[in-house]
């Protein structure tokens, strides 16, 4: 689950906007308008309640806010989308664009990405600014329940105290630990040698 970069340090790993009024100044003051040219669908929805997204495979079109940036995209989340604790609020958009803090309207393909559902999208549209919202505790007594961190798949999340990062993904992707760090194969083995790896 989810945090990208220096951005993504507290996440795990959008939200619907029904009536847009008026355009948005986005990036350069240049102003965009959403794609009226699908129905919007929510992030949750495209998220679901199992490990695969019910709409992989289909085009969608999909709002939210940005919580995070990387190189390859955007996190969007839609805080209490459907009120349902088994489906995620947040989803990645791979090739979206914006800033933490404004709202998008994306579409694309759904797509699973070594298990991270996400959005590739073919159009970005900024619709408006609002606060990022504020991040979702990792519930401890949850937290060995593999299943449970898919209910937090791309969203803002926070540790509590006494939880450890063990292991951070090239793409932002935390791995947790109730107890200590415990020793990297370079505490036993030199580094770059073959028993390292």
């Amino acid at each position: 689950m989810s945090s990208a970069g220096s951005n993504r340090g507290r996440r795990i790993a959008a939200g619907l906007s029904v009536c847009i009024v008026a355009p948005f100044a986005g990036p350069g003051g240049a102003a965009t308008a959403p794609s009226t040219a699908a129905p919007s669908t929510p992030l949750c929805a495209i998220q679901g309640p199992g490990q695969v997204s019910p709409l992989a495979g289909e085009d969608v079109t999909t709002s939210g806010i940005v919580t995070a940036v990387d190189r390859s995209g955007v996190w969007i989340q839609h805080p209490g989308c459907d009120g349902d604790a088994a489906t995620s609020d947040g989803l990645f958009t791979f090739r979206g664009t914006g800033q933490v803090g404004y709202r998008v309207e994306v579409s694309g393909e759904v797509a699973e990405f070594f298990g991270l559902t996400q959005v590739v999208a073919d159009e970005t549209a900024v619709t408006g600014q609002e606060p990022a919202p504020p991040p979702t505790g990792v519930d401890p007594a949850a937290a060995s329940d593999p299943g449970y961190y898919e209910t937090l798949e791309g969203m803002n999340v926070a540790l509590e105290r006494g939880q450890t990062y063990v292991d951070q993904h090239v793409r932002g992707d935390l791995r947790g630990s109730q107890h200590d760090r415990g020793p990297s194969p370079t505490h036993r083995r030199r580094p770059a040698s073959t028993r390292a790896r």
